[in-house]
């Protein structure tokens, strides 16, 4: 394959990656106060992050014949938790920690291959 499709192809890559980063994108803003694909871990995480905000980080693991306690690290928690009170909403925050822990990702994925495959970027 020659240089000049070589370098069509990786743009049109880089534009189909863009787009479907777009589409998500859309997606996530589109859907950010309702409970569209929220799962039972999202429930979990909102009553912890809820429990936090009310003082109570880490349930007790038996309490009055109730189970509690928890499994998950406590930084995703306070994440949502904290955005939680800057939004003054449960769901918009949790929703928001999110995007922001899928961007971060995102972000490390890209430079990790960047520099790994030593390209400066689409076309270059």
């Amino acid at each position: 394959m020659g240089d000049t499709a070589r370098g069509w192809l990786h743009r049109l890559a880089g534009l189909a990656g863009l787009a479907m980063l777009g589409i998500a994108l859309a997606l996530a803003v589109r859907h950010l106060t309702d409970m569209w694909r929220a799962q039972h871990l999202t429930g979990v995480w909102l009553g912890l992050a809820q429990a936090w905000l009310d003082g109570n980080a880490y349930p007790p693991l038996h309490d009055n014949g109730y189970y509690g306690g928890t499994r998950y690290m406590p930084v995703l928690v306070a994440l949502i938790a904290g955005l939680s009170r800057l939004t003054g909403d449960l769901l918009i925050g949790a929703k928001l920690s999110a995007l922001i822990t899928t961007g971060a990702l995102v972000a490390g994925v890209m430079t990790e291959s960047r520099q790994r495959s030593g390209s400066q970027g689409v076309g270059r």
